[in-house]
């Protein structure tokens, strides 16, 4: 069996767009950037420097997590070169990951962060809920503060930074969350899923962004459903279609207008 690409999709929800995918012999990757809440130092943003410079830099073949070492280690120095903050990890890129890599008839999902891997046919959904539990909390106080204030979500996301800031710094923490970030002896903590294939199975790799058509702006009752219902590239116009019903957040609270959207539609094929 091999794991074939059916569909690729990514696209900015800003000015540059901070997702990026890897597609290998065997291994494909969806990988989501997060700029540090301070200053970019690289053009156009820190995050989407990192992201490239991940897949410029990543080889296939040597374990997963070990290539993640070695990359951070590079891209540490790098970063530390260029005058980047390196004693606050708030104010550095960092990335979420989501992967598959086929072993005989095994399915190997591969996670940091807030990504997520679908298989609908299974009715399998594979994600981490403790960087999004954070971003829930950082929500719930921006419409607190908006109703407080009489000010837009929007204008009241300006005012929920240290929250950000202390959640940022939870990464890679016991009691925060795991996400690939620059560090000069790198210690990852990577949660792992192995799936028995028989052939057939179609596979979604997505990153939060794309995955905000379900779970931001509830257009379907579950992922299942969504990637069922449309190509990839039909989902997309849903997605600008529901941030532009709620351009102040009020009706879908959340920390951007429009945030990158990317997602890969694999299939194990006999």
């Amino acid at each position: 069996m091999r794991i074939v690409l059916k569909e690729k999709f990514t696209h900015k929800g800003s000015s540059c767009n901070e997702d990026g995918y890897f597609l290998g012999e065997n291994l494909f990757l969806v990988m989501d950037g997060a700029t540090g809440l301070g200053k970019s130092i690289y053009h156009p943003s820190d995050a989407s420097w990192l992201v490239s410079s991940f897949k410029r830099n990543f080889c296939e073949e040597p374990p997963f997590l070990e290539e993640c070492k070695r990359i951070s280690a590079k891209c540490y120095q790098n970063f530390k070169k260029r005058g980047g903050n390196c004693s606050d990890i708030a104010f550095m890129p960092t990335m979420g990951i989501v992967g598959a890599r086929l072993e005989n008839n095994i399915l190997k999902i591969i996670l940091l962060g807030d990504l997520e891997a679908h298989i609908p046919s299974l009715s399998l959904s594979f994600f981490d809920t403790r960087l999004p539990s954070l971003d829930a909390l950082a929500t719930k106080r921006m419409m607190q503060i908006s109703e407080e204030k009489g000010i837009s979500p929007k204008e009241a996301r300006k005012e929920i930074q240290e929250e950000l800031i202390a959640h940022r710094r939870l990464a890679n923490q016991e009691n925060g969350y795991s996400v690939f970030s620059l560090m000069e002896q790198p210690s990852f903590s990577i949660i792992t899923k192995e799936v028995p294939v028989s052939g057939g199975e179609d596979i979604y790799l997505a990153s939060d962004g794309f995955m905000q058509l379900y779970r931001t702006f509830h257009k379907f009752i579950s992922a299942k459903e969504m990637f069922e219902s449309s190509p990839l590239s039909a989902l997309y116009p849903q997605l600008k279609e529901a941030a532009k019903e709620d351009p102040l957040y009020y009706k879908y609270p959340r920390f951007k207008y429009l945030d990158d959207a990317t997602c890969l539609h694999l299939r194990v094929e006999n």
